[in-house]
């Protein structure tokens, strides 16, 4: 007989599981592009390699539909261990198969050590692949050094908005959240197969989820509507208190902006002042302060 346990997610797990989800909702639109009809041979196939980053067991529960999509195409590995959970020796042990003793990048500060010219980067280049890499790259790597044997590559100084980037030698600042940068930067090499014949490696490397796990934090927001909402129940609003002077004057004769304009017409038209998602302001134009008032200097 099974039993349900419902599992106390902790803050720290939540705010990881939310930065992962965010990581984990680019792998279904890279995994779709990556499936495209491949021009090479089956015997050279293309390479999509995934890493997250710091990334607790813990936070499955936000990544249940990658999870899913992933395995149910492929191999779910649940007894995987690593022999050296640290970032930079287990970033090049992925890069060069070996263990940490062997590579000798035994902490975050030696990614020096890794032997640039036994990578599996620079195997598949010589073979004739295409290679990228967009994000995370490894620890105690100066961003202004390009990482050997990547033709195209946006390399990430570790954080998760308006980070530095080197872009292919340009050592630059990209304003935006840097999972959705890494995202359209892969997609964007990925669509280059339509007209390079070449296979590819993508190495993609999100910041996500380590800490401080910072999830988005700027959603996508519909356009204003110029239409007003329907009334929920029919009445009419109460009346708005009068502007007063101090409040509304004017500075300049520049008309409202339109989102402006589209949101005080639909606070009108409708009763529910509630139901209006833009603020509204008195027009510009049609209202003058009282002649006794007194205009400040």
């Amino acid at each position: 007989m099974s039993r349900r346990v419902r599992t106390q997610v902790s803050r720290r797990g939540f705010l990881a599981g939310t930065a992962a989800a965010a990581a984990a909702a680019t792998v279904p639109a890279i995994g779709q592009a990556a499936a495209a009809p491949a021009a090479a041979s089956a015997t050279r196939p293309n390479i999509l390699l995934i890493v997250t980053d710091d990334q607790p067991k813990q936070t499955d529960w936000a990544l249940q539909k990658a999870i899913g999509w992933l395995a149910g195409q492929g191999v779910k590995f649940s007894h995987g261990h690593v022999t050296t959970p640290l970032c930079a020796p287990s970033r090049s042990s992925i890069f060069s198969g070996r263990h940490a003793h062997n590579h000798g990048v035994r902490n975050n500060a030696a990614s020096a050590a890794l032997d640039q010219n036994t990578t599996v980067q620079r195997y598949l280049k010589q073979a004739g692949y295409r290679t990228g890499l967009f994000g995370k790259y490894l620890n105690s790597w100066n961003i202004a050094d390009a990482p050997p044997h990547f033709e195209d590559f946006a390399l990430l100084q570790p954080g998760y908005v308006d980070a530095k980037w080197n872009v292919n030698g340009a050592v630059q600042t990209i304003n935006g959240y840097t999972t959705n940068i890494i995202k359209n930067r892969t997609l964007g090499f990925l669509d280059k197969a339509a007209t390079d014949t070449r296979p590819w490696f993508a190495y993609v490397t999100p910041y996500a989820s380590h800490g401080p796990r910072t999830p988005r934090t700027d959603p996508v927001r519909p356009r204003p509507s110029t239409r007003a909402p329907p009334c929920p129940n029919g009445t009419a609003a109460p009346p708005s208190p009068r502007p007063t002077a101090a409040t509304s004057r004017p500075t300049s004769r520049t008309p409202p902006a339109p989102w402006r304009t589209a949101g005080a017409s639909a606070r009108s038209s409708c009763g529910c002042s509630s139901r209006s998602t833009t603020p509204s302001r008195p027009s510009r134009t049609s209202w003058r302060p009282p002649a006794s008032s007194t205009t400040p200097s």
